[in-house]
């Protein structure tokens, strides 16, 4: 399982500065847009994840209850928002591998908040959703082209979203494998940094997503999933 996770990590790493490749022109900036946004966003209670299980749990009871504004919680997207600048996506592109090439070393273009906004908020939600997908279908059959009804009839069937309730949390084991923090974890306050091991089941259906979190002052947050 280890070499899994290690692949799963460096994946998940070049997924986030891939994600992070829409700059957008200072003159750009929609402030009235990013208000409305950051409005949205929730805050932990303090200690509300005190244990690194206790924010896995708590994003798969808000994948079963399809509930995009209270996961926010358990994502350090205000963190994020506020402190990784221009300046530490360029000291993280000096990180990557040297196998990838230069123009997938992201560095934005300027500094416009509501780009970074939308930036971490897409990238969490989108790990918060592909959780659900892995458990409700693999991917669909190939139909031919006069099967058309039903490959949406099995599409509508399939990702039928109200069958996540159903979800069970099976197990949440740590990884042992060290994790050193990078530098968007620096500039978000993160101090410590672990890999979960996760099985989730729905009907007869198991996938096993790994969580990479990370403690911000009192409260572990989800640093991303790999589902």
């Amino acid at each position: 399982m280890l070499s899994r996770s290690a692949r799963a990590v460096g994946g998940c790493l070049v997924l986030v500065l891939a994600c992070a490749r829409h700059p957008v022109s200072a003159s750009g900036n929609q402030p009235a847009l990013r208000d409305a946004v950051l409005s949205g966003i929730r805050r932990p209670a303090p200690r509300q994840f005190a244990e690194p299980e206790a924010v896995v749990r708590f994003v798969l009871q808000q994948v079963a209850a399809r509930d995009f504004s209270e996961v926010t919680r358990a994502f350090p997207i205000l963190e994020s928002y506020e402190r990784i600048t221009p300046e530490v996506y360029a000291k993280m592109s000096t990180t990557l591998p040297e196998k990838i090439a230069p123009q997938e070393k992201i560095t934005p273009l300027d500094d416009g908040a509501y780009d970074r906004l939308i930036t971490i908020v897409n990238r969490s939600l989108n790990e918060y959703r592909e959780v659900g997908n892995k458990l409700l279908a693999d991917e669909l059959a190939a139909y031919g082209a006069g099967d058309r009804e039903k490959r949406i009839a099995e599409t509508l069937r399939l990702y039928d979203g109200a069958r996540l309730k159903g979800l069970q949390v099976v197990s949440i084991k740590a990884n042992a494998q060290a994790m050193a923090l990078n530098p968007f974890d620096e500039a978000m306050g993160v101090t410590e940094k672990k890999l979960l091991e996760v099985t989730v089941r729905l009907g007869t259906r198991e996938t096993n997503p790994l969580f990479a979190v990370g403690k911000i002052g009192d409260n572990w947050r989800v640093l991303f999933i790999h589902a």
